[in-house]
């Protein structure tokens, strides 16, 4: 017996990437593009089957990425994000955020991506971690199982397989074992608070994380794939705040591509970096390997595109802006709003020419932080080099808790070292190296660098050496000659001087001088900022991009800006060689 013919109904139902004609003219091209009239039906069948399939088998013939003609003859694109979401992976980055607005199609993608993963692979172990048991239920497991083919849905449990599903209570025991061997357990950060235990020991090729991620859980997550090269993403929309977490993706980011965003009027910036009505749409992290993809909510076509504009309307620029593309609004606080990639430069485009200065920021309890400025015969300021350095020594700050990060590795690595070891490290630095023999420092022919001035921090350059004379410092150390047990001069002089003490506020407004240009004409020699900065100084990078100054003294991105801003204090300036008088020598320590 034949099954029953479909309705006219059930043919015309609409979807929003399988459009139909909305006018007499559509609806004459489309039946001309297909052979007439008596294929019209056939046509309409075929389509009505599609539409079934995606709802039966999301996973297989679910909609993703398209183009779609729209009624007025042009095109949307639909769900862009999920494209760009699988570049990225297939480029290498395995540590995504997927931050987005309200119903953007962030979770339903991480879930395919779950279950792609789990059956491409034999024995593949797949996590997924979400706050609590009834939002692991009524929504993480909830999505997983509507992307399970519909083959394994009626196994339920033969052999090693076991599947068994309720909308009630989720997946048995929280896990599913799939005929592959592959296993994917659902956890909560909850049982990790009361248990961290769980998130050891597993080695896994895949961890989605949702919304509220512990920041020192998320570590602990990553160190899970590394055997396995597996991926990690996060999904996140930040309505109750900026977590450290997602921190750790955004701060110091820098964007890599950006889109047209409906809701952004098309002649106002709304974030810094992206052209007007733009939103950002990728960002390069801080952090190597990690990427962020935003997923605007205006893309997902099964939204009631509508409702979203009624909701919005009125609302406050932070509002949309979290609401529509999960931007959080802390990006926007930071005390130096126009540094962007427009200020970093490669190394390769430092100038030769110039006057070099040297700034440093001695402290007892952690590493001291230097940095290397060049100026060149345009005036143009270029920071060529910075001890710490995250190549050898890692990030000076990590996004933390406080608006200001928290300390990282590069503050207290290796530290202790006393003022011989300084000078050793900053001579070797400048193209000096120890003769044994001659038992001096001497000069590496056309690579030693040319000092003309060199800056202490006032504080720290006049605190008092614990155990050295009563009224030693820090400054009278450096600019004394410290010999070893034959007598030799192993620590030059360096001739350091205070740099001019000021408040921070005034350090702040010469450095946002020198950033400032006019970002709406092209750049050019009349109109560019005069700030510089090499890519490989990526610690005063993220402190550019991130510091608010909220935790003041005590900020972690503070000795970075305090080097940078006593240099423009000092009024650092391009000086000629021939004009050099007093008998400072070129070339000495």
């Amino acid at each position: 017996m034949s099954a029953s013919p479909l309705k006219l109904a059930d043919l015309m139902q609409p979807h929003p990437m399988l459009r139909l004609p909305e006018s007499d003219a559509e609806w004459s091209r489309l039946i001309a593009s297909i052979g007439g009239k008596d294929a019209l039906r056939g046509w309409l069948e075929k389509r009505y089957l599609r539409i079934q399939q995606a709802k039966s088998d999301p996973l297989r013939n679910g909609f993703e990425s398209a183009e779609v003609p729209q009624a007025d003859g042009s095109v949307a694109e639909y769900l862009p994000a999920w494209a760009e979401t699988r570049r990225q992976m297939a480029a290498g980055y395995t540590d995504l955020l997927l931050l987005g607005g309200n119903r953007a199609s962030k979770t339903q993608h991480a879930a395919k991506l779950a279950i792609e993963r789990s059956l491409a692979k034999d024995n593949a172990t797949v996590w997924g971690w979400i706050m609590d048991e009834n939002s692991s239920i009524d929504r993480m497991q909830k999505v997983v199982a509507e992307f399970l083919p519909p083959e394994l849905r009626s196994i339920k449990k033969q052999g090693h397989v076991k599947i068994s599903y309720s909308l009630a209570t989720g997946f048995s025991e929280r896990i599913m074992v799939l005929p592959n061997r592959s296993r994917f357990r659902f956890f909560t950060y909850k049982q990790w608070q009361q248990d961290p235990i769980c998130a050891e020991g597993d080695e896994t090729d895949f961890i989605w994380c949702d919304e509220l991620v512990p920041a020192r859980l998320l570590e602990t997550l990553r160190f899970r794939n590394v055997t396995r090269g597996g991926q990690l993403i996060t999904t996140f929309t930040p309505l109750e705040g900026y977590t450290e977490a997602v921190a750790q993706y955004l701060e110091g980011a820098r964007i890599v591509s950006t889109r047209r965003a409906r809701f952004v009027p098309r002649d106002e910036i709304w974030v810094r970096g992206c052209p007007p009505g733009h939103m950002p749409f990728v960002l390069e992290s801080a952090a190597v390997g990690r990427r962020v993809v935003v997923y605007f909510t205006e893309d997902n076509p099964f939204n009631p595109l509508a409702n979203v504009v009624k909701l919005l309307a009125g609302q406050t620029r932070g509002t949309v802006m979290l609401r529509a593309y999960g931007w959080p609004t802390k990006l926007s606080e930071t005390k130096f709003p126009k540094f962007s990639d427009t200020n970093v430069v490669r190394e390769s485009d430092i100038p030769k020419e110039g006057t070099n200065y040297m700034i440093l920021d001695p402290a007892g309890s952690r590493n001291w932080f230097m940095l290397w400025v060049r100026v060149d015969p345009l005036g143009r300021v270029f920071v060529y080099r910075e001890w710490p350095d995250v190549a050898s020594c890692g990030a000076w700050t990590e996004p933390g808790e406080k608006a200001d990060g928290k300390r990282g590795p590069a503050q207290t690595i290796e530290n202790g070292k006393g003022v011989i070891e300084y000078k050793r490290l900053i001579l070797t630095a400048e193209g000096w190296f120890w003769d044994e023999t001659a038992g001096e420092w001497k000069q590496r022919p056309g690579v030693a660098e040319r000092i003309l001035q060199r800056l202490a921090d006032p504080r720290g350059g006049s605190a008092q050496v614990p155990g050295i004379d009563e009224g030693t410092s820090v400054l009278d150390l450096l600019n004394d000659e410290q010999v070893d047990r034959r007598g030799r001069v192993v620590g030059p002089r360096m001739d350091v001087v205070p740099a001019i003490a000021h408040f921070v506020e005034d350090g702040v407004q010469l450095l946002n001088d020198w950033l400032a240009w006019d970002e709406n004409k092209p750049l050019s020699e009349m109109n560019r900022p005069n700030l510089f900065i090499s890519e490989k100084c990526q610690n005063l990078i993220y402190a550019m991009r991130t510091w608010t100054n909220v935790d003041g003294d005590k900020g972690a991105s503070k000795d970075p800006i305090d080097c940078i801003r006593y240099i423009a204090k000092w009024g650092a300036t391009y000086v000629e060689e021939r004009r050099m008088t007093g008998g400072r020598k070129w070339g000495g320590y």
